[in-house]
């Protein structure tokens, strides 16, 4: 055993502290570095360097930091370079040429497979703490990602754990494209690296909130949902990961205007996660680029309980208490943008929970008037702007309202009867052929009319569930082919729940039969198919042949999109939860090639109505379908049809 080695060893026992002058003169020390760097007790040598830095010249610093980079060179053990990263880390001053020497020994230590994994990510941890360091050269990110891009399969788990860690964290900083597909490739592996797939999730927090636009953007904050929870799926202990799903569907769900009970339950949840993040990590051990990690998370939570305080000061209860309602519930959950991305004081986070907060204001005005007194009161605070725009988007609001006058079904019927319109003013054909054009828009428009109240809700709730999916919102053939076979198909289910045996004989297949025989799906498909055919005309096949390696039952296109409508009959279960679990893989497959969306049309057998049949609104749910391996998830439209059905006169009770 070395002398020095033996002498710190003892000192170690004693619980002295050495000082580099008690080890020796400086030649001594550099004959030692040898021996101590393979050492043990390299790490308390390297405290000792680091306890002199501070206190010598320019000269004697760098001679030191050449000392300590020589220990570093030499050391294999995963005990010591955990420590010699953190020593290194808090030299106040590392030149750009000496920094590239640590970062390249600190990558050929990663790369070694005769080292062990703990101490190949610590060697990882260094190089990425080198190329975030203030005046670092910009080659170093560019060789650090390189050596990243690189790493392959076959190595440990543990190794690959790191890896995508300071992938993450790189891309976070840089937003390298290589990077963000090295974790894609990691997440989708046949067994995925849990890392990976969490800053996957991180890699679309990061690019929503930096993108200027409002959709590009908020379809990032959706995928990194999805990536989070997939990380809920693979691994329970992933505390990270909950806790963002939880302040994310907080977001979201307050812009769907969802219930003060709903944000609650995700406020007492996001709680339990806090209090085990903050348990689990320790800020003064972790390393520094982690601590924009603990700052992130912590502002989104404040995020999501500021959602919460908002739909509480948006109720009645709260207005009596002004100022507290405009710092708590409005301010905060407007500025907290500030917090989580320190760009601008606006940003996607705000296009998200305005709209919310401006519809309370339109739709209770004396809040509106509320704002206004306080704006009086506090024209020159700093947060005036805010609460300013705030005001100006619901006047604005308020005014549309009253000079445009529409009803919603009004602007609904606007919107439908555009694009016929539209042919109608630009249109170059006959006299015959306009006239079929008008006669169309006039029967739309009576159509339209006479639509019930439930019809258009239930219509709007599918297409409210639905809209923001990028196969409806950005293409425009997959939008006119999914809201048009929606319309028709909700038209189809109001006719059938109206239609009586004697005056429409080709329905009662819907009643139950004398003799207790029960229908087949065939003649429901025969009915659904006859009347959207009448209405489609040729872009509507039935049992269509070559749709993803199967046959569809009713087919329907519109340009080059297509959408399949699945036609079942269930005799067991036919809630929604069961039609989802049995049919939803084969709806969602038909749409391999086309718009993400599909139909299911159920005829509902399980039991005679004697009760009567379930209300309209009850027969159509909407279903998210989410399928491994993807980063968008599917719909579904499930529709039942009431059969077994008896007239209102033989219903008792």
């Amino acid at each position: 055993m070395h002398p020095f080695v033996r002498q710190i060893s003892v000192a170690l026992e004693i619980g002295e502290q050495l000082r580099l002058s008690d080890l020796g003169d400086w030649d001594a020390l550099c004959v030692s570095v040898e021996d101590v760097g393979t050492s043990l007790v390299a790490e308390e040598f390297a405290r000792m360097i680091l306890a002199e830095v501070s206190s010598r010249d320019s000269e004697a610093q760098s001679r030191l930091i050449g000392l300590l980079y020589a220990i570093f060179e030499r050391a294999r053990s995963d005990l010591v370079i955990p420590s010699l990263v953190e020593s290194i880390d808090q030299l106040p001053e590392i030149p750009c040429e000496v920094a590239k020497q640590f970062l390249d020994r600190a990558l050929v230590i990663a790369a070694d497979t005769t080292i062990q994994p703990l101490a190949r990510g610590a060697a990882l941890d260094c190089g990425l703490r080198m190329a975030l360091r203030t005046g670092s050269p910009r080659g170093l990110k560019h060789t650090l990602c390189a050596f990243l891009v690189d790493v392959g399969l076959d190595e440990p788990s543990d190794f690959l754990g790191h890896a995508a860690k300071i992938t993450g964290v790189a891309y976070s900083h840089w937003q390298m494209s290589d990077l963000k597909d090295k974790l894609d490739y990691w997440s989708k592996i046949q067994k995925p690296v849990v890392e990976a797939v969490f800053e996957r999730g991180i890699a679309e927090l990061v690019d929503g909130l930096r993108i200027t636009d409002y959709r590009e953007g908020r379809h990032a904050l959706e995928a990194a949902r999805f990536w989070f929870s997939r990380v809920s799926s693979i691994s329970e202990d992933f505390t990270e990961a909950r806790a963002y799903s939880i302040c994310l569907a907080a977001l979201f769900d307050f812009e769907a205007e969802q219930s003060e009970d709903v944000l609650f339950s995700y406020i007492e949840d996001l709680k339990r996660c806090v209090r085990e993040y903050s348990a689990y990590y320790d800020a003064s051990t972790s390393p520094s680029w982690l601590g924009g990690r603990h700052v992130q998370i912590m502002a989104w939570a404040q995020l999501a309980c500021s959602v919460h305080e908002s739909v509480l000061c948006l109720g009645d209860g709260f207005w009596d208490e002004l100022e507290s309602v405009v710092r708590r519930g409005l301010l905060s959950v407007l500025s907290i943008n500030r917090s989580i991305v320190r760009k601008n004081t606006s940003g996607l986070i705000g296009e998200i929970v305005r709209p919310r907060i401006v519809a309370s204001l339109v739709s209770k005005q004396w809040q509106l008037e509320a704002l206004r007194r306080w704006l009086v009161r506090n024209c020159g605070n700093s947060d005036a702007m805010i609460v300013e725009s705030l005001v100006r988007a619901a006047e604005e609001s308020l005014e549309k309202n009253e000079s445009d006058g529409l009803t919603e079904k009004a602007e609904f019927m606007v919107d439908l009867v555009g694009s016929i319109v539209g042919k109608l003013e630009t249109g170059t054909g006959s006299v015959a052929r306009l006239e079929v054009l008008h006669a169309i828009a006039a029967t739309m428009r009576q159509y339209i009319d006479d639509l019930s109240e439930t019809a258009l809700a239930t219509f709007e709730n599918c297409i409210e569930a639905t809209k923001e999916h990028d196969d409806y919102r950005c293409n425009e053939n997959g939008r006119t082919l999914f809201s048009s076979v929606l319309l028709w198909t909700i038209s189809f289910l109001e006719s059938r729940c109206n239609f009586t045996k004697k005056n429409a004989p080709e329905i009662k297949y819907l009643f139950e039969a004398s003799d207790g025989k029960l229908p087949l799906e065939a003649e429901l498909q025969k009915d659904y198919s006859g009347l959207m055919r009448a209405i489609v005309g040729s872009g509507s096949r039935i049992e269509m042949d070559d749709v993803s390696g199967g046959r569809a039952d009713v087919w329907f296109k519109c340009g080059g999109e297509h959408l399949v409508v699945e036609v079942k009959r269930e005799m067991v279960d036919a809630s929604f939860d069961a039609l989802a679990d049995s049919y939803s893989a084969q709806a969602s497959e038909y749409q391999n090639t086309s718009i993400r969306l599909g139909f299911v049309l159920v005829l509902d057998l399980t039991k005679v109505q004697t009760a009567g049949s379930p209300h309209m609104s009850e027969l159509v749910c909407t279903r998210r379908i989410w399928r491994e391996g993807e980063t968008r998830p599917r719909w579904v439209v499930f529709v039942k049809v009431p059969a077994r059905r008896r007239t209102p006169s033989q219903l008792k009770g």
